[in-house]
């Protein structure tokens, strides 16, 4: 899943997947950019 994909640290950061991320999150306030608001709140407060 992409969510898992972007908060493994452990491996460089996919920036195309990345730019979809936030693409989603500043689109048409579908599902998807909801999906995508809860993976970047995540990866903001990981600690690391």
């Amino acid at each position: 899943m992409a969510a898992e994909k972007l908060r493994d640290l452990s491996q460089p950061i996919d920036v195309a997947l990345l730019d979809a991320t936030v693409a989603a999150f500043y689109g048409t306030g579908s599902k998807e950019e909801w999906r995508m608001c809860g993976v970047l709140r995540k990866l903001r407060n990981r600690k690391g």
